[in-house]
C-alpha cells in the first residue's frame, strides 16, 4: 500500500479513466488538493509514479482517502477498479480482499493510534468535531445514528460489490482468528452492511437551470439570497435548523466546510400564501430549503420545508448546488480538463456529481430522476473495526 502526496497527478489520472464509478473518491481527492487536511492520507495499491496502471493490466487496484481525525463524520472513501466489472473471477475477488485487508490493517496500525492520542486520559475527546453536538442531541431526544467506537472507522459510499467482499473478508478473518489466534488481523463489521442507498449519477448536462425556472421561482418569492440582508448560502445560525431535519449525524464544522445553497422565501405583499403571519415571522432570515455538496461531490442534506413542497424546489436547489460545485472541486490537472473528440478537436471532460438515496425512499428517488440523475449502483456506509 503506497502513500500518495499532492499533487496526486497519476492517481487522479487513473481515477478519471474509471468515471463515473470512481467519481466519489476522485472528488474527495480533488477537494483535499485544494482544501488540505493535514491528518488525511491518500493511499493506493498503485505506486505514486505509476502512469500506466498496475504492473499486470488485468489485475484490480484499490485506492482510498483516509482521514480518521474527521470522525464521527465519514473517514474513509474507497474505490476499486473492479467496481464497473459485470462479473468477477475468483482471482479478482481474492486479490481485492487481500488489498482491503492490507488497507484496513494499515489504518488500524498507523492511522488510528495518533487519533486516539488526541483524547484525554479520562477518555473524553480533546477536539473531535461533532461528538459533543451528538451527545446534546441525544439528550434532547433527537434521534441520530450513534457515534461509532473510536477504534473503528466509518467507510462512506461503499459500492455494493465491495460490501460483499468486505463481508466475505470479515467471515474469513474471524474464522482464521478462531483457529489461529493473534496470527492474522481480524475484520469485524459493526454496522451498515445491510442498509443500502441508490447511487444517482448526474452528468454536466443535468446541472443547468433554465432561466424561466429561476424567474418563476423569484416571482413566487423564492430566492437564493436573503433580500433583507443580501447574504446567500448557509450561515452558522442556520445549522441548528439544518441538523434538526436529518437523522444523519454531521458536525457543524463539516457542514460549514461544505458550504451549501439556501433558498429563502420572501413573498410580495400581493402574493398568495398559506403561511400565517406568525409562521412568516419565524422564518425571517431563515431558509426554507437547502442542500450541500459533500466532500466527495455528493448531494447532501437536500431538504425542503413541508409547507413549501410540491413546487419543484428540491430539484431547483439540488441543481444549483451541483452547478456551483464545478468551481469548488478544481483546478483540474491539465490532463483531465479536456478530451479528444471524434473530429480531432478537444472538448471539456464530462463533470459528474452524485446523490445517495435510501433504496426504499420512492419520493426522493423520483426527485433525483426529475433532476436528471440515473441510479447506477447501490452503496452502503459501513463501520469497520480491525483487531491486530
Amino acid at each position: 500500500m503506497y502513500i500518495h502526496h499532492h499533487p496526486y497527478t497519476s492517481l487522479l489520472s487513473h481515477l478519471t479513466t474509471h468515471l463515473p464509478n470512481s467519481g466519489p473518491l476522485l472528488r474527495r481527492v480533488q477537494y483535499q488538493s485544494t482544501h488540505n487536511s493535514p491528518t488525511a492520507h491518500i493511499l493506493a495499491t498503485l505506486p505514486p509514479e505509476s502512469e500506466s496502471g498496475p504492473p499486470d493490466p488485468g489485475s484490480p487496484w484499490l485506492a482510498a482517502y483516509a482521514d480518521i481525525h474527521r470522525g464521527p463524520d465519514t473517514q474513509i472513501w474507497l474505490f476499486s477498479s473492479l467496481e464497473a466489472n459485470t462479473t468477477l473471477t475468483g482471482k479478482e475477488r481474492e486479490i481485492t480482499k487481500s488489498q482491503l485487508l492490507t488497507l484496513f490493517t494499515k489504518i488500524r496500525v498507523d492511522l488510528i493510534p495518533p487519533y486516539l492520542e488526541t483524547f484525554s486520559a479520562s477518555g473524553r475527546p480533546v477536539a473531535v468535531p461533532g461528538e459533543e453536538e451528538q451527545e446534546k442531541e441525544q439528550e434532547q431526544g433527537i434521534k441520530k445514528i450513534p457515534a461509532h467506537p473510536k477504534t473503528s472507522f466509518l467507510l462512506g459510499t461503499v459500492h455494493a460489490r465491495l460490501v460483499d467482499l468486505i463481508c466475505e473478508l470479515s467471515s474469513e478473518t474471524l474464522s482464521t482468528s478462531t483457529s489461529s489466534p493473534k496470527l492474522n488481523p481480524t475484520v469485524r463489521i459493526l454496522r451498515g452492511q445491510n442498509v443500502f442507498y441508490a447511487k444517482y449519477c448526474f452528468p454536466s448536462s443535468s446541472f443547468s437551470i433554465p432561466v424561466h425556472e429561476l424567474e418563476k421561482a423569484a416571482e413566487a418569492g423564492y430566492k437564493f439570497h436573503d433580500p433583507s440582508t443580501g447574504i446567500s448560502g448557509i450561515q452558522s445560525h442556520h445549522l441548528d435548523l439544518v441538523k434538526s431535519r436529518t437523522h444523519i449525524p454531521r458536525s457543524k464544522e463539516a457542514l460549514l466546510a461544505m458550504g451549501g445553497v439556501a433558498l429563502y422565501y420572501y413573498p410580495s405583499t400581493t402574493s398568495s400564501t398559506s403561511l400565517s403571519t406568525s409562521r412568516k415571522m419565524e422564518r425571517v432570515n431563515m431558509p426554507i430549503a437547502w442542500a450541500f455538496l459533500g466532500f466527495d461531490g455528493s448531494l447532501t442534506s437536500l431538504h425542503v420545508e413541508v409547507e413549501h413542497r410540491g413546487k419543484g424546489l428540491g430539484g431547483l436547489v439540488g441543481r444549483e448546488v451541483m452547478q456551483r460545485g464545478v468551481d469548488v472541486f478544481g483546478p483540474k490537472p491539465e490532463s483531465e480538463s479536456a478530451s479528444a473528440s471524434g473530429d480531432g478537436s478537444t472538448r471539456e471532460r464530462e463533470e459528474w456529481f452524485y446523490a445517495d438515496v435510501a433504496v426504499d425512499n420512492g419520493a426522493s428517488r423520483r426527485v433525483m430522476e426529475k433532476m436528471g440523475g440515473v441510479g447506477l449502483w447501490d452503496v452502503a456506509w459501513m463501520v469497520i473495526e480491525v483487531d491486530v
